[in-house]
């Protein structure tokens, strides 16, 4: 409910989903209708432009929670893709969800790799250079 609130509020929205499958007897798993549903509601109530980060959970020093599977991941990354533009995914090294392409045009217009961050084809204002759709908010440093 306040996630509702507020994303009217905000300037730019950015939400991390931590893909987290955990122990059975302390969580659910999140199977992938509920995923759709989840996916649904942010696009409908902060926009297909939101940002989606979805965090691969690795466990710890003598943790038993099994780290989130790579193929749920890339499951969960094509259903975020069907409602949002930017869906990445996070704490994995795999070309799917690495980088931001333009929604509209297709252009690569950030290329990531690690912590590092390229951006390539948007102009000062944050357009995409190829047809000058708006794809960050605000302009390049």
């Amino acid at each position: 409910m306040v996630a509702r609130q507020r994303a009217g509020l905000l300037d730019h929205e950015n939400i991390v989903y931590a893909a987290f499958l955990g122990d059975p007897d302390a969580l659910q798993m999140v199977d992938s209708e509920e995923f759709v549903d989840c996916m649904k509601w942010i696009s409908d109530n902060t926009g297909a432009d939101t940002a989606l980060h979805l965090s691969r959970y690795f466990p710890r020093y003598r943790s038993s929670v099994i780290k989130t599977p790579v193929s749920k991941l890339i499951e969960f990354h094509d259903i975020a893709r069907d409602f949002l533009n930017y869906v990445y995914l996070g704490n994995i090294d795999f070309e799917t969800g690495r980088n931001t392409s333009c929604p509209q045009c297709g252009q690569l217009i950030a290329s990531r790799t690690g912590y590092s961050t390229i951006i390539m084809g948007s102009d000062e204002l944050g357009n995409c250079t190829g047809c000058n759709r708006k794809v960050f908010k605000y302009s390049n440093p």
